[in-house]
């Protein structure tokens, strides 16, 4: 599991990367045509990942989610064509995903 991790770790920036000004604008364009959204060239959402043990810190609370038990809160952004372009993971699982979006660096 740790190699595998590692390997997508390491082609993270070949794959992942938020667009430049002209990917952009078609982006943009491609999302006002279906759905009149003008400008907009990311979908964001928050998720939870469920953890399979309890987390050994102090905090470990603050990981209880509201559909799990423990959990990982996570910030997704896609392009129109489901292409993740930006992520930020670890919050914990009560963070709620506002909290979340304004503490990353594309807020």
């Amino acid at each position: 599991m740790r190699r595998v991790v590692q390997a997508i770790r390491n082609k993270r920036d070949e794959f992942l990367f938020w667009p430049d000004e002209e990917e952009k604008k078609e982006i943009a364009r491609r999302i006002e045509d279906t759905s009149g959204l003008p400008n907009c060239v990311g979908i964001i959402d928050g998720t939870l990942f469920p953890l399979a043990f309890r987390p050994q810190t102090e905090d470990a609370p603050d990981y209880k989610g509201r559909k799990f038990l423990y959990t990982i809160s996570s910030i997704i952004v896609c392009d129109d064509q489901r292409m993740i372009r930006y992520y930020v993971a670890g919050w914990p699982g009560s963070t709620h995903d506002n909290r979340i979006a304004r503490n990353t660096k594309m807020w």
